[in-house]
């Protein structure tokens, strides 16, 4: 919902309507201890009730504007960091390599354990954002993954970088990564698609202009003087948080700016009504009186609702694995696990190929730049076309598909000979990946609604953890007993494609019961 200045709700409702103000008919004195609270005042939820839906997060009034665009440039920044570094994992995989002398799967278990934490505390990000806040999780995660870049420069061994580029960069991007999607969805309803697509596209950004300036470090740098470099970027994640204005703040203070304005145009008619009865009241305007005591006990009065809606808000369940009940959820959970197998392998090893195929380092590195371009261009376009009123009844079927083309393409991955032909394949994948990353909130807001949104998405991205430690690890080891990627390719397309079939059989199952319900409904209407 968005203020256009006039106090007027843009819908063309009354924009006092849930307003204590409205309710009571009339406003405090300024200066009584009761005016502020009044206009603070909102209803037990955080925001106006739904109409006649008993309150269901759903229904409620959110902004689709305003400060909820600022939420997408942070979520934009944060996007840009993490997918950056994830995606640039090639380029570090084979600076370790040089470095410490290990074989590949042995460092892969770097990279796929950063990746992997940060999927598999989903959850964790979830508990802690609905317990405290989406903005101090985020800033917390931040300073975690600066902490642990920093070290791993210093870093002696593989082993130790297991533990700081792995373990603690991998929990800090949780922290930062899981909240952005959440929030995004909760400030929007009618552009959720457009928003989230916008939102994720500063991942494609980042794989498109990281890996390079990452392998220019390193050439310029070194390993050290690199991470250093990259810690500084990380501490770009705590200012992506701090742009996460809860929810219900915001609502609080738009309240308060709405009545505000249409308590003040009551009072403004009042007194020209009084001032057209009596000219001698008509010349004896005065100024409003403020109680400085009035103003301190109505602050001391909003904080104690502050404080006590905490308390209630902290009763709830943290996260709900009940959810799991629902096939078509649980169908889309395994999908993620088993494409995410697939499609982390490919990503973090399209270095290694282009090197096994005779292209250098720099090449390499540009042909994650160009899976990039696309992965953004996949992000945004999906955003806009899946939102078209037409079309989003057919979202679920357009994201099934885009899990089997990924399938094919991975599986074609393993015959690659030309930098041209490189290039093709990490465009056509970039382009499907952005659809399948930037499109899984909403995906899981169609399938259970924007309330279940925290809980359902740190599940999810918890099962996407665990298909992202198992993936690079296993195409590392077929790579060094068969010196060759070929069948780590296969193995990954034939995991991918059931996948895909796993989730058909979900939204089949949920075709299924729409219909089901829908002729229900149509005998009962008949009787």
């Amino acid at each position: 919902m968005e203020d256009d200045g006039t106090g007027q709700d843009p819908e063309g409702g009354d924009p006092d309507q849930y307003s204590p103000v409205a309710k009571s008919g009339s406003i405090e004195e300024e200066g009584h201890p009761n005016h502020l609270t009044q206009l603070l005042e909102i209803p037990e939820g955080g925001g106006p009730p739904s109409g006649g839906s008993g309150g269901e997060e759903e229904e409620e009034v959110v902004p689709d504007g305003g400060w909820a665009w600022w939420i997408v440039v942070g979520c934009a920044l944060a996007h840009f960091v993490t997918s950056g570094l994830e995606r640039s994992g090639g380029v570090i995989l084979l600076e370790l390599q040089e470095r410490f002398g290990s074989g590949a799967a042995a460092t892969a278990w770097v990279i796929s354990l950063s990746a992997t934490l940060r999927l598999l505390f989903g959850p964790v990000a979830s508990i802690l954002s609905n317990k405290y806040s989406c903005r101090s999780v985020v800033v917390a995660g931040g300073l975690l993954v600066s902490i642990g870049v920093f070290v791993s420069g210093f870093g002696p061994s593989i082993a130790f970088l297991y533990c700081s580029y792995g373990l603690c960069c991998g929990l800090g991007k949780s922290l930062a990564y899981t909240p952005g999607l959440v929030i995004v969805g909760q400030y929007f309803k009618k552009r959720r698609g457009l928003a989230v697509g916008l939102a994720t596209a500063g991942g494609g950004i980042g794989t498109l202009v990281i890996p390079p300036v990452i392998n220019r470090l390193f050439k310029e740098l070194r390993f050290t003087g690199a991470m250093i470099i990259l810690s500084g970027l990380s501490l770009q994640l705590c200012i992506a948080g701090s742009l996460y204005m809860p929810l219900r703040k915001y609502r609080v203070l738009f309240q308060r700016k709405t009545t505000a304005l249409n308590g003040t145009k009551r009072m403004s008619l009042q007194d020209d009504k009084e001032s057209d009865s009596n000219p001698v009241l008509g010349s004896m305007t005065q100024a409003p009186k403020f109680s400085l005591l009035g103003i301190l006990k109505c602050t001391l009065c909003s904080r104690k609702k502050d404080v006590q809606h905490s308390h209630q808000h902290n009763k709830k369940k943290l996260i709900d694995c009940s959810l799991l009940k629902n096939l078509t959820f649980t169908s889309l959970c395994v999908a993620i696990l088993f494409l995410s197998l697939a499609f982390n392998s490919v990503l973090v090893f399209i270095p290694s190929l282009a090197g096994s195929i005779g292209l250098t380092r720099l090449q390499g590195a540009y042909i994650l730049s160009i899976a990039g371009i696309f992965d953004t261009v996949g992000r945004l376009a999906s955003g806009v076309i899946l939102d078209v009123e037409r079309v989003k009844k057919f979202r679920m079927l357009v994201y099934n598909s885009a899990l089997f083309l990924l399938s094919s393409l991975t599986f074609v991955l393993a015959y690659i000979t030309s930098f041209i032909q490189l290039a093709v394949i990490a465009a056509l994948y970039g382009l499907l990946i952005g659809t399948y990353t930037s499109q899984k909130s909403v995906i899981l807001a169609d399938i259970l609604g924007s309330g279940a949104l925290t809980s359902s998405f740190g599940i999810l991205i918890c099962f996407q953890g665990i298909g992202t430690l198992l993936g690079p690890p296993i195409i590392g080891f077929l790579k060094d007993n068969l010196d060759s990627f070929a069948v780590g390719f296969y193995v990954s397309a034939a995991v991918n494609f059931l996948g895909a079939l796993i989730l058909l059989t979900g939204n089949l199952y949920q075709f299924r019961q729409t219909r089901k319900a829908k002729t229900e409904d149509l005998e009962m209407d008949e009787i």
